[in-house]
């Protein structure tokens, strides 16, 4: 049985530690330690004055003797958790944290410490459980509701998890991390609106922050409102200029809604930033197999590897290099060696070529249904947004009538000095795709592929029921607007859809015709 210091001892301790005399202190502490070693009331008072002395773990020495003497001791308990958690041993700091003695302890140490490693663990119905102890006794603690919110949003609480976070942004209406983290959790109960709305004035409180634009961007692509995602993350990343990561993951979302100059552009400014950035230089990839760049494949497996990328990355541009010369079977083994360095769908969309080529149907059958799985779960609601589509084709189909058509208002063009444009009609696998490989080749031609510049122009009629009550002025005005888009989409070539620079057109100067597809798929290729 250990010897107890003496009361005087103990007294004299502590009356140095009052006094601010705290190396005196914690000498006399360690001196008494000696002869008295085990008396845990001389443990808990030398743990206290190593801690405030900041000497973690000799405190934690101390304190572990205090708390095994006395396992209800809950000033040892909390002070003990606090040492551990600051010479990182967070796992025992945690098991000390039980909702028990995070009740009993008045100074909520335990419950915010406990609640914070349980959030960071995974475990997030032990966290709402120490983060509610905190908010009963401190309903004016916003840090505590915040942290509440967010872990009830982990468990999919999200009503739950918006009214802690209004809470908490109602206490400290000027934080950024709060309005954004409020502004995720209005998404998830559907309050689309409200959530662009505290967002959006985010962004223009704090213009350096790209926090609020990085929701945004969730927010548009889950509603499948393309460009504003894409404007949204272009000007995160403009935000964040020597951030790597955000601006390859910009590079990501220009190359979904296939802008690949801008993708190419903004992969090249993350290597810039971070040369070892691996996914930058699979984005890269991705884009030169999109635009059929694939000698530049090999080039940019010489700078990866002159950098020590290595493994999967590797694999992938391999797997590129490979289909490319047509050893399909070394491609499908590279890929299948890089993993998931690219998204699930682009994967399997992928393997599905390489396999289709290599004569293993079945196979090739089961990677397409794959990628179509990936597919149908993103963000954006693909199938949603199809039924709506379908159900717009219908619609417009219903007004499409002999009788209806007759009520449109006449019109006879002006002559002009410009070509018409040459639509191409087609179905899927028809062979519009080689058609208009084949007019790239021809410079007195622009190739606008699927740019959608009649739908948006039909929409701005008012749809095609709009099309009716289009006076000639207006049709005019539409024409014009189509010719101003063709040109600029000309002007920028390059920046598309498999687009090649167009030659100025010499057959008599002017403009050159504009070929559109009008061939329907199914979707555009995967994201990476």
């Amino acid at each position: 049985m250990a010897v107890s210091a003496s009361p005087q001892t103990l007294q004299q301790i502590a009356a140095h530690a009052r006094a601010g005399r705290l190396d005196a202190a914690a000498t006399l502490a360690a001196s008494a330690w000696v002869a008295h070693a085990g008396d845990p009331v001389l443990a808990g008072l030398a743990g206290a004055v190593e801690m405030h002395r900041g000497q973690y773990a000799r405190a934690a020495d101390y304190l572990t003797a205090a708390l095994r003497a006395r396992p209800d001791d809950i000033a040892a308990r909390a002070n003990l958790a606090e040492c551990l958690f600051r010479t990182g041993r967070a796992a025992e700091t945690l098991q000390l944290c039980d909702a028990q003695s995070a009740r009993a302890d008045r100074s909520l140490r335990l419950a915010r410490l406990g609640g914070a490693l349980a959030q960071e663990a995974g475990d997030a119905p032990r966290a709402i459980e120490l983060y509610r102890i905190v908010v009963a006794e401190q309903p004016e603690d916003w840090s505590t509701w915040n942290n509440l919110g967010n872990a009830l949003s982990d468990v999919g609480d999200h009503h739950a998890a918006t009214a802690a976070l209004k809470k908490a942004l109602a206490l400290a209406p000027d934080s950024q991390p709060i309005r954004v983290n409020l502004g995720n959790s209005l998404m998830e109960v559907g309050e689309v609106n409200e959530a662009e709305t505290l967002l959006r004035d985010a962004a223009l409180a704090v213009p350096e922050d790209p926090a609020p634009l990085l929701a945004l961007h969730g927010l548009y692509r889950r509603a499948g409102y393309d460009t504003a995602a894409f404007e949204a993350l272009r000007d995160a990343a403009g935000r964040a200029p020597q951030d790597a990561a955000l601006q390859s993951e910009f590079g990501l979302e220009a190359a979904r809604i296939n802008l690949y100059e801008d993708a190419e552009r903004a992969y090249e400014t993350s290597i810039a930033i971070d040369n070892g950035h691996a996914p930058a230089y699979v984005g890269l990839a991705s884009v030169y197999e999109r635009v059929n760049r694939e000698a530049d494949l090999e080039p940019l497996r010489a700078r990866a590897i002159a950098v020590g990328i290595d493994g999967p990355p590797i694999d992938f541009i391999d797997a590129l290099r490979l289909k490319r010369a047509g050893r399909n079977d070394d491609a499908l083994v590279a890929l299948e060696r890089a993993g998931d360095v690219v998204s699930g769908a682009w994967r399997e969309h992928l393997r599905g070529l390489m396999l289709d080529r290599l004569g293993r149907y079945d196979e090739a059958f089961e990677a397409f249904e794959a990628m179509n799985a990936f597919w149908r779960d993103d963000p954006s609601d693909p199938t949603g947004r199809a039924a709506k589509y379908r159900g717009g084709v219908a619609a417009n189909t219903a007004i499409l009538t002999a009788d209806w058509v007759r009520t449109w208002k006449p019109f006879d063009p002006e002559p002009g000095d410009y070509p018409a444009p040459i639509f191409l009609g087609g179905f899927p696998r028809s062979g519009t795709t080689l058609l208009d490989t084949m007019l790239m080749t021809d410079p007195t031609t622009v190739v606008l592929e699927e740019q959608p510049f009649i739908v948006e122009i039909e929409q701005e009629l008012g749809g095609l029921a709009g099309m009716a009550q289009a006076d000639a002025a207006v049709l005019a005005a539409a024409r014009a607007l189509l010719r101003t888009r063709c040109r600029a989409y000309q002007a920028d070539a390059g920046h598309g859809h498999r687009r090649q620079a167009a030659a100025p057109y010499q057959s008599g100067g002017g403009d050159p015709p504009a070929f559109s597809r009008g061939a329907v798929r199914a979707c555009n290729a995967p994201p990476v």
